[in-house]
């Protein structure tokens, strides 16, 4: 068979076909349609398989569809370090704005489109939402699909280089000044919603309420959390145990609880900004009220204080000066640094300690008048948020056993407190 296939001339339709994956592959079917293969060996039933499967193969082939230069190791990272939840969410958005752009687009060129359709088409479900979520892995799909249904709008979204990198709405929309005007409406992300305290609303919500300080009715809400905190953890109450060679509980939501892996990177900033917020509250419900609110250092203070910018470089999020022990300092370590861990979870998993946080540790345990305190806060998504740890010393608490890193990028583990008898 193989001396009858080499002594053959090549056809003439394959030879003559443009060097586009699906000419070739209509060429290479239409003379496997005229070659007469004689007798029944494995080779030929494996070749007849073969051509079987090419004549039910997308048309589309992988030359044709541009995805940019990025190694698809990007892809198999996205599927093994992100959960279903976070991919799913990741993906849905992702293929919500290509869709956006391109309904205008076609509408713009005079080409149908149906959405749902495309939406339906191949493989997209699969890689839109569930097990296999992927925003990466769903691009070519989407440009295999996009090609069947609107060629030349797929034609004009791959001129622009739409489907390189990760473009904001904002950023997509530029590469379109032509559909700015052209009648059919701006391409506008859905706004991201959120619950906290029980009540559902988006972000732009969420900023107005946060902006109105303590007057607001999420300041008040956090205040009364705060005033009612248990005074027993300004005690230390509780012996901390050592950590056994296998303690390991998963990562906590925010800086600590469970379920941190569902959460995007915006739902942890958000924890960390309520977290602090939370904090703010309860230092002021213990006496610091009157005391310059510049002593809250990090970002998160513009929102919710008006203070310009603060600085996250401190290795800290609040710097004060307790002069009167009305936090769980030592003897004469009254300047008080105080680092806060939220979460909306339980807050008693694994956290992040930052390499600027652990360094400010480090120095505040080498000092003689300074503490450094880890506050974890749980619940910050509900109306009754909490402090739940104060991890004093943090380098002392290494040194003993009660503090080790589980991690290569600084993902902590404390031990918890056991009730006094």
């Amino acid at each position: 068979m193989i001396e009858r296939l080499a002594a053959m001339d090549a056809p003439a339709p394959l030879m003559e076909a443009p060097p586009e994956f699906s000419a070739i592959r209509l060429s290479v079917l239409d003379a496997a349609d005229r070659l007469e293969v004689e007798g029944s060996a494995r080779s030929t039933e494996v070749a007849r398989n073969r051509l079987q499967a090419l004549r039910e193969a997308s048309a589309a082939g992988p030359a044709e569809l541009r995805v940019g230069k990025e190694p698809p190791d990007r892809d198999v990272r996205e599927f093994r370090e992100k959960a279903e939840a976070v991919r799913s969410r990741e993906a849905r958005e992702r293929f919500s704005l290509y869709s956006e752009v391109a309904r205008q687009l076609a509408q713009a060129l005079g080409e149908p489109l149906d959405l749902a359709a495309l939406a339906g088409a191949g493989n997209l479900p699969a890689l839109n939402h569930g097990y296999w979520a992927n925003r990466f892995s769903l691009v070519p799909i989407f440009q295999s699909e996009l090609r069947k249904a609107a060629p030349r709008t797929l034609e004009r979204m791959m001129e622009r280089d739409a489907f390189r990198g990760d473009h904001t709405p904002t950023d997509l929309r530029a590469l379109f000044p032509e559909l700015t005007n052209s009648g059919s409406g701006v391409i506008v992300k859905p706004p991201r919603r959120v619950t906290l305290a029980g009540r559902e609303m988006d972000e732009a919500e969420l900023g107005q309420e946060i902006a109105l300080g303590s007057a607001g009715s999420l300041g008040v809400l956090l205040a009364a959390a705060a005033a009612a905190q248990d005074v027993g953890l300004l005690l230390l109450d509780g012996d901390r145990v050592e950590l056994s060679a296998t303690s390991r509980r998963e990562p906590g939501g925010g800086g600590g609880g469970r379920r941190v892996d569902a959460e995007s990177d915006a739902d942890k900033v958000l924890n960390g900004e309520l977290g602090e917020i939370f904090v703010f509250e309860w230092l002021r419900a213990r006496g610091f009220a009157d005391i310059d609110p510049e002593w809250w250092v990090s970002t998160n203070r513009r929102r919710y204080t008006g203070f310009a910018d603060g600085d996250n470089s401190a290795g800290c999020d609040f710097i004060l000066d307790d002069l009167e022990s009305r936090l769980p300092h030592r003897p004469g370590r009254g300047r008080c640094l105080i680092e806060v861990k939220s979460s909306a979870g339980d807050g008693l998993g694994t956290f992040k300690i930052s390499e600027g946080e652990w360094h400010r540790a480090t120095e505040a345990h080498f000092s003689p008048n300074e503490e450094y305190l880890i506050v974890r806060v749980a619940f910050v998504r509900t109306a009754q948020p909490r402090i739940v740890d104060i991890l004093r010393d943090p380098y002392a608490l290494m040194t003993q056993s009660m503090l080790r890193f589980v991690g290569g990028d600084f993902t902590a583990l404390a031990s918890t407190r056991q009730p006094r008898l």
